[in-house]
This record gives C-alpha cells, structure tokens and sequence, in this order.
C-alpha cells in the first residue's frame, strides 16, 4: 500500500517513516509534503493509498487539504498533537486519529483498520456476522455469540463455551439489525435467544443461559422488555 505523510514539522515526518519502515513493511512510503499546497499536486500524481494528515499546517489545514478531494480516493489517518479535533476527523470520515508521540502499536492497529475497509467482503448470511479482527476478519454464527462487550476503542465478542473473539471495531459501529443481537447498555449487546431471566428492580439485570449476568439500562430496558414479550 502506498503511503504519504503530510506534516510541517521535519521531525515527525522523520518519526513516522521509522515507524511505518520498522513495524509496517507491507506500507510503502511514496511521498512528504509539509504544507497542504505542496501536498495537494503530490496526492494527484501518487494516488496513495493511505495519508497520514497532521492537521494544524500552515496556510490551509488538514480538514481543508480533505476539501480538495471529494470524495477522497484515499483513506485518512489523522496524526496531531491535539485531542480537541476527534469528533472533527469522524466527521470527515478518517480511518483513525492517533495522537502524537504516535504510540507504534496503535500506528499498526490503525492500519489493520485501513485494510480491513479495503479488503473485499464476504456476504455473511442473516445467521452469520462479520467480525473484523487485527489479522483479517471471522465469519461467526450468530447462534455462537452470547454477548458483545465494549472494549474501548475494540469489542469482545463473547461466546459459548467462553472464547472470545476480539474485534478491531468498537461496538458502537455495528449493525445489529436482522441479527436478534440486541444493545442493553451503552457497553453491552446482548443475544436475545441466550436471555433466561430477566430481573425488575432499580437495577434491572438479564441472566444468560451460560450463567453471565448483564445489566439493563434505562436507555434500552423499554426496548428490550418489547421484544422478550414477542418473543
């Protein structure tokens, strides 16, 4: 996959070459710029897969280098020094934010992310799931999954027989639907047919066939109580 770093600082460029050289060989560094306007005629002539974009550059800013391509035919990685911009990167649709000193784990976590977008998809079934993983992605049966629990920026996919499958999106980007897996909690979703007892109270709680206990939230319990009563 080709590669270009946009930052304006020399150093940090020079950082992350050693890093994307040191812990990411399948990524070829293809290009540096140091301003959007130097940036902008080397994107068009290299047509790189992945950028690395520093926001905060002189003249014109990272957000505004995105505006020159729409829709971008490349996926974004944002790399600043400054948190305040998260919320302004997702809506501009970037792959990752990584917060300068770039940590070299979270570089390669957000590069399995980049290809895993990119990677073609296997259709799953309305028994199966896609989940994305670190090395690829797993084709698991719904009929498997006990619970899925947040996991920062991860999910843990809990199964029968206690595996857990570990998947490099963050619960709140799935789409359940159609899939009887249902949100209880802003950390928990949970499947419906694993459900054996579901307990009122202040703090109302389900409790799973496999003995796990999960909370309700206020937020889901209305929805939850909907469906176990047309189940």
């Amino acid at each position: 996959m080709r590669a270009i770093i946009i930052d304006d600082e020399p150093k940090n460029i020079d950082v992350l070459a050693y890093y994307l050289e040191s812990y990411c060989p399948d990524i070829t560094l293809s290009g540096k710029a140091q301003s959007v306007k130097e940036a902008i005629p080397l994107i068009r002539k290299i047509d790189p897969d992945i950028i690395f974009l520093d926001i905060e550059l002189p003249e014109e800013n990272g957000f505004e280098l995105l505006s020159y391509f729409n829709p971008p035919t490349f996926s974004t990685i944002f790399t600043t020094a400054h948190a305040q911009y998260a919320i302004q990167a997702i809506r501009a649709n970037a792959c990752d934010y990584l917060l300068k000193p770039i940590d070299p784990k979270e570089l390669v976590l957000a590069i399995e992310k980049v290809k895993n977008l990119n990677q073609p998809k296997l259709k799953p079934t309305p028994n199966t799931i896609q989940i994305p993983t670190m090395n690829g992605f797993l084709i698991c049966n719904v009929s498997d999954i006990l619970y899925c629990q947040a996991n920062g920026r991860y999910t843990d996919f809990h199964l029968q027989g206690g595996k857990i499958i570990i998947s490099s999106k963050n619960l709140g980007e799935y789409d359940f639907s159609n899939l009887r897996i249902q949100r209880i909690h802003r950390s928990h979703a949970v499947n419906i047919s694993k459900i054996t007892e579901y307990v009122r109270g202040k703090a109302p709680y389900i409790i799973l066939n496999s003995g796990d206990s999960l909370r309700v939230s206020s937020q889901y319990r209305d929805q939850l109580l909907e469906i176990l009563d047309n189940n």
